[in-house]
């Protein structure tokens, strides 16, 4: 086991006894197994949820069950946010759920590499307090790389301390750009609700027009398939910034408390500190990294963008029908809350 620096009793001032670091990376190499064991199997039994590109494999719902087992055996009073919760959401208002009510069913991040034998797929693990994420684990299997963070105490990468990389000007920085292909794909779906439609074509225009700009103003553009790989590595200095429309509190949580550990700085479309609930990110290695992309990226609901040299500004920011019904979820905080994503 990786003896990681800053573990000693996280609990004993930020959580409740017993929530270290250490903890949450030994349950994160539990549910890591599995991943690895299966990695190669070309076999896996695959179906879809919302749209054609949003894959689940028969193995998520062992690892979840798992992980769930795990945390409520030594945090029995944690709630717990996480990708299924929306589901329940649809028949519940946010006020009446209670923690006994919030659903746990989670997707490995990174689905589709470990559907298609790619090594970007990970298990990212985060525990908050009133709203704030004080630990954060992201341990990609394949890759034998535990990534860690503990609010106040630096980030980790397999024990060793890491940064960003400190770049400031986005003409040399590589940037990591979301493409928001599950949400696109639900254009072209049968059947689908008209203001889902909707809100997709106009999430279509923005990721166009975000790649745009990054392709005109930056070295160049990468995208893993992985928001918490994509986040650890900014942290690490492998890649410099990131830009997202739509990730979910269960696909950066983890990320972004890893970046701001490792010297980044983490903020939304709008320049404003990045709130779990929202749904579109930008991480920078410096901040004054971060914040060039704030007036030039676009995204639903915001009101204007500035064109960087040579690019033209391909959507409106108009704001999409019913885009409050798009948000599917939002945070739930009960004095503690354990967010699990794997």
């Amino acid at each position: 086991m990786v003896n990681v620096n800053p573990v000693d009793a996280v609990g004993e001032s930020r959580t409740r006894p017993g929530v270290t670091v250490a903890f949450v990376e030994d349950i994160a190499r539990e549910a890591g197994h599995t991943l690895r064991k299966f990695f190669s199997d070309r076999d896996k039994k695959v179906d879809t949820k919302e749209s054609p590109a949003d894959l689940v494999t028969e193995f998520d719902k062992a690892i979840e069950d798992h992980l769930k087992k795990r945390i409520r055996e030594a945090f029995p009073t944690h709630q717990f946010l996480c990708e299924e919760q929306r589901f329940l959401l649809e028949r519940k208002s946010t006020q009446s759920l209670t923690a006994a009510e919030l659903g746990i069913q989670k997707r490995i991040d990174g689905t589709t590499n470990f559907v298609h034998t790619l090594p970007f797929t990970c298990v990212s693990i985060a525990f908050a307090v009133n709203k704030e994420v004080v630990v954060g684990v992201v341990y990609a299997p394949i890759l034998n790389e535990m990534f860690s963070a503990e609010k106040g105490k630096g980030a980790f990468l397999n024990g060793e301390r890491i940064y960003t990389s400190g770049r400031r000007d986005p003409s040399c920085a590589v940037v990591c750009c979301g493409f928001s292909v599950g949400t696109i794909r639900k254009i072209d779906m049968p059947g689908c609700d008209l203001a889902v439609k909707t809100a997709a074509r106009d999430i279509e225009r923005c990721v166009l027009n975000n790649l745009t700009y990054c392709s005109h103003n930056c070295r160049d553009i990468r995208h893993l398939g992985s928001t918490a790989l994509e986040l650890c590595y900014v942290a690490a200095g492998r890649m410099d910034a990131y830009q997202s429309l739509g990730p979910k509190e269960w696909d950066f949580a983890a990320g972004i408390l890893i970046v701001q550990e490792a010297g980044g700085c983490v903020i939304d479309f709008d320049g404003k500190p990045l709130e779990l609930h929202q749904r579109r990110a930008i991480a920078g290695s410096t901040e004054e990294l971060a914040r060039s992309f704030v007036g030039n990226l676009m995204a639903p609901g915001l009101s204007t963008a500035v064109d960087g040299p040579g690019v033209k500004t391909l959507c409106s920011a108009k704001k999409p029908v019913l885009e409050a019904a798009a948000e599917q979820l939002k945070w739930h905080g009960g004095e503690d809350v354990a967010v699990v994503v794997y």
